[in-house]
């Protein structure tokens, strides 16, 4: 590679990179024990010049933000409307706190910057139209300094059931006179639904380019009271040597209980791997994929990475024991803590081995997984290679609950 290539030759580079990573990850699923260190060496060697060559092609061709929605008609009403999302990810929608990502972002100008006709007092109202209901925020224009109005109107929920595609909808935000009723604006915009099940990761902002981190909300999907997986703890307690599911309690080890969780899998679902990673999400920033909640992976028998990892960690959820959700570049995995002190060692399983192997060799598989991945994102200060989201953290600092 030349030492100022042009944005031809580091897409050239891209494509080759991505070509010999799914070589590598191919490998990786059928590699014998001997040989995974190198494989993996290889994978984070070629995922490293691949971030290089990426963030050199963003500084030769910054992405191009949105067409930006913005009142012609600012200098009468005296707010400014942009909207914060192109692409909206309805899984995960209403957990997101609008102070990190909304969906309307409206500025109301102070007295001294507003024109003389616009109102004192204004209500913004913000909805998507058939699928959301109205948000409503009512500002008093202040003396010295704008107001910033943050508005996520809330989804139907029986509407979003609907949405299995990517789907346009029209956005409208309106602007009314609060006294006397009248409306002094009205903008549409046409937003992208994502569909139900896809798992949003990563959001730009059109406007800013600024990519916010939605990783934790993967949490949602680990549901350890949904039906489905309370009946299939029956079928678990079978495959324990006592027979019983009793988290972390003396005499009871966690292993065993772990262990019995994989052995239902296999023997009773007899759930198979599925490589069903791809979505559609055109929006550059963004990172999404397709995931099935684990009543369905129950029911499908089938799971991918994420599902996989999801379904387990709801699982050992509901016998009060304490998973994470473990990222690493392109893949995931599920882990869990040996005993209850939050300081306490972390173990972890491979659940893509689940249909091709047997507890012991899921458990060394992870374990290598992890211990590789988390010395990378030491070595090279960048969380991305290694990401441990515990259930425990996510439930009571983040407030991440089940979505069912």
């Amino acid at each position: 590679m030349p030492d100022n290539p042009t944005l031809d030759e580091l897409q050239r580079e891209e494509y080759e990179l991505r070509q010999e990573l799914g070589r590598i990850e191919r490998a990786l699923t059928s590699a014998d024990p001997d040989d995974l260190d190198e494989l993996l060496s290889r994978r984070i060697a070629v995922q490293a010049r691949l971030d290089a060559v990426l963030a050199l092609m963003q500084a030769a061709a910054p992405p191009t933000k949105g067409v930006i929605t913005r009142s012609a008609r600012k200098s009468e009403t005296g707010v400014d409307i942009r909207v914060g999302m192109d692409y909206v990810p309805t899984s995960v929608y209403h957990l997101v706190d609008p102070a990190e990502s909304a969906l309307v972002i409206a500025t109301v100008d102070k007295k001294s910057a507003a024109a003389r006709s616009a109102p004192a007092t204004v209500s913004i109202t913000s909805y998507i139209e058939g699928y959301s209901a109205r948000k409503v925020d009512v500002v008093t224009r202040e003396m010295v300094k704008s107001t910033e109005v943050r508005q996520s109107p809330t989804l139907l929920p029986d509407r979003v059931k609907t949405i299995t595609e990517l789907t346009p909808a029209t956005l409208h935000v309106e602007v009314h006179d609060f006294t006397s009723g009248t409306k002094i604006d009205h903008i549409t915009r046409t937003v992208w639904l994502l569909a139900r099940n896809s798992v949003t990761t990563a959001v730009r902002d059109p406007d800013t380019g600024a990519v916010t981190d939605l990783s934790r909300y993967l949490g949602a999907y680990v549901t350890p009271n949904a039906p489905a997986v309370m009946h299939f703890l029956r079928k678990v307690a079978d495959y324990h040597p006592q027979h019983k599911l009793a988290g972390y309690q003396p005499g009871a080890p966690v292993e065993d209980q772990v262990r019995a969780v994989f052995d239902a899998l296999k023997n009773e679902t007899k759930v198979v791997y599925v490589n069903s990673l791809v979505d559609f999400n055109p929006q550059e920033g963004s990172q999404s994929q397709r995931i099935r909640l684990p009543r369905e992976a129950l029911d499908e028998r089938q799971a991918n990475c994420v599902d996989g990892t999801v379904l387990v960690a709801s699982l050992l959820e509901a016998i009060s024991l304490t998973p994470a959700i473990v990222l690493v570049p392109k893949h995931a995995f599920v882990g869990w803590q040996v005993d209850k002190d939050e300081k306490s060692a972390w173990n972890y399983l491979e659940t893509t081995l689940i249909d091709s192997g047997d507890f012991q060799q899921a458990v060394d598989y992870a374990g290598r997984l992890a211990a590789t991945y988390e010395k990378q994102a030491t070595t090279t200060g960048n969380p991305a290679w290694f990401r441990r989201l515990s259930l425990r953290d996510l439930r009571t600092t983040d407030r991440i609950w089940p979505m069912e």
